[in-house]
Formats: C-alpha cells, structure tokens, sequence
C-alpha cells in the first residue's frame, strides 16, 4: 500500500511487550509521525526528532523504526514513498551508530582475514559459524546480493500489488522475533525457497502454486528465516569457499561469480546439513507458535512436495532443482513436527489475502 486518499500509510506496531503486531495508519505530522489502530483516532506521537532506525532505512523501504524513550516498540512501513518522505523529515534515519564508511569496512575485513590467516585453514573447516561473525554484516550483504543475482539470472521478480501486501502481512507476524532484509518472490516454476547470506529469502512461484494453504507457505518461510537467525548462509559460504572466496571479493574480484560459475558450487552453498535443517525447523516452529500459526503447515508442506513428480530444473539454474535436492531428510522432519501439541492458532493469512498472495506472478 502507497497512501490511502487521505495521506496516511499502512504499518505495524508492536510495543514490545507482547508479539502481537497491530495494523496502523500512519500519517505525517507537523512535528512527528502520528499512527494508531487502523480505522481508530491517532492516539500516538513519535516526533521526528525522536526517531531511530532499527537499522538505516533506504529510499525503496522498507523503514523499520524505533523511538527514543520506547526502546522495545517497533513501526514498521513497507511503502517506498513514506521511506523517502521520512526521510526528508529525519535524515538521521539513513544512518545509525557505528555505520562505517566503504573504505572503513574494507580496512576491517582486511585485518579479519589477516588474522583468519594467522589460524589457517583449519579454523575455517571446523568453525564455520564463528569465522561468519567476524565478518562485517554490509559484506554479508554484499555477498547475498550477488547470489541472488547468480541464482535468479533473468527471471521475473513477482510484484503483484495486492500479492505483496499479503506476503508483508505473513512476513511482519514474525517480524519480531527475526527480521530478513529482504523477502522476495521470483517467476520460477521450481518448488522451492532459499535463505541467503545478509538476510536474503527467496520463495518460488512454483512453490506457492503448489501450497494448499497459506499456512503452508508461512511454515516455508519461518523455516528459512531460521536459517537466516542461525546464520546457516554466511557459515555455510565460508565452508564452501574459504579465505580465497572472501579476500577475493573484498579486493572487488571476480571470485564469487566464478567460483559460483563451476559445477554444483551453488548447490553446495544452498544445500545445508541434517543438523542445520533441523536446527532451522526448530526456530520454525518457536516462531509459528509466537505467531500463532500452526506449525504443521509445514509438514503439510513437505507431505505434499513428496507426492509431487520431479521437477525438471530450468537450464538457467544450473544444478539447483526442486525443494527436496536442497532439504533432505524430509521424513523425520515431518515426524517430529507432528508430534507437537499445538494451541489455540489463526491461519497465516486471510482468504482474500491468500488469493492476493497467489496471484502476486500474475
């Protein structure tokens, strides 16, 4: 959603007390932001002054914002028009403390791969994940980006307006307990979704095509989210490629894309352990039942991907196929999610959002 007639925007509140997120319209004060409970009389002033980012918020939105004083809650307005006026009002909002200059955090990854060298290779093998969180989160994101780009290659991203609020409702239901940069849906015929490094998730046309419920797709993504918490992406690039991969692409190389270029590199990146996958699921299932979604969607998820014949992969995608080549183990997955015991749920989204998430290719 742009702006209705009136001027005001749809976002999300949360106070930081609970997990529920509440819709709001948010309108641009004199002084400051005032938003309250959809279709109800503003009953909250955040003036621009007061305004922080959760984290620097840039032209096309989304704006996650905080305010001084109320360190817990969280405003959040996807539309890239309130990014840019906000914007106007705050520019304080597109930086935030510790914000490095380029230059800044290259000198920095430079004296972590130095000292990465001092250990050797095999710091890099049998600590992955520790190797990960020495390394800058803008390269992390950097990295995602270029994965993207050598993953998805010429296919269409999926814009539906109607299709995009809908998987923004979904995404905001978790929007507190882990946040990804980015979640994106692209015209693939694949069934499939993938969390990538700096925060990155993309799901698959194919994939909510051949969902029954929106709870289905919800248990999709709250999977890969756990993949993003856990920080499987960054540990998993390091495993793969190791310091010559990073020192590669912080000297501005060509690296990634060549090492991404030879045969199943990327499938390697994509493809995660028994243990992480479970892992993911676990944080799957914390964050549906925060949400109050029920987690055996996605085992229904999986019980269907099952049936389903294979998948023949588009040539553009090289060796990266359907939804069961990059998580094994489906099974004893499955098993273990039905064993919960699983209280009082809403479906992830409504009707006509669900329709309107279905539609979002078209």
């Amino acid at each position: 959603m742009v702006s209705d007639p009136s001027g005001n925007y749809l976002g999300y509140f949360n106070d930081g007390q609970t997990a529920a997120n509440h819709e709001v319209d948010v309108a641009f004060g004199p002084s400051g932001l005032l938003f309250g409970l959809k279709g109800a009389a503003k009953d909250q002033h955040w003036t621009y002054e007061g305004l922080q980012p959760v984290r620097p918020v840039p032209k096309t939105g989304p704006a996650r914002l905080r305010y001084e004083g109320a360190a817990e809650a969280r405003l959040i307005i996807a539309s890239p028009q309130f990014a840019q006026q906000v914007l106007q009002h705050a520019p304080q909002l597109g930086t935030s403390a510790g914000h490095k200059t380029t230059a800044k955090i290259a000198a920095m990854c430079l004296a972590g791969i130095i000292a990465f060298g001092l250990f050797g290779w095999l710091i890099l093998s049998a600590a992955p994940s520790t190797v990960a969180t020495l390394i800058p989160n803008a390269w992390w994101r950097y990295m995602g980006a270029q994965i993207e780009a050598t993953m998805i290659k010429s296919a269409k991203q999926c814009n539906g307006a109607e299709g995009k609020k809908a998987l923004a409702r979904m995404a905001f239901r978790f929007a507190d307990n882990v946040e990804a940069d980015t979640v994106r849906v692209y015209d693939l015929p694949i069934i499939n979704a993938f969390a990538m490094a700096g925060g990155r998730v993309v799901l698959t046309r194919g994939l909510i095509d051949g969902a029954s419920t929106p709870d289905e797709v919800a248990g999709v993504l709250a999977h890969e989210l756990g993949h993003v918490k856990a920080r499987h992406p960054e540990a998993q690039i390091v495993r793969v490629f190791g310091l010559q991969l990073i020192m590669s692409a912080l000297w501005g190389g060509n690296g990634m894309g060549d090492a991404m270029a030879q045969g199943g590199a990327m499938l390697a990146i994509l493809r995660y352990t028994r243990g992480a996958e479970s892992e993911a699921d676990a944080i799957a299932i914390e964050l549906m039942k925060k949400a109050k979604i029920n987690p055996k969607g996605l085992a229904d998820f999986f019980e269907l991907v099952k049936k389903q014949p294979g998948v023949k992969v588009q040539e553009s995608l090289g060796q990266i196929g359907n939804i069961l080549s990059t998580h094994p183990g489906l099974d004893e997955r499955i098993a273990n999610i039905e064993k919960l015991t699983v209280g009082p749920t809403t479906p992830a989204l409504s009707d006509k959002e669900w329709e309107a998430l279905k539609a979002i290719c078209k």
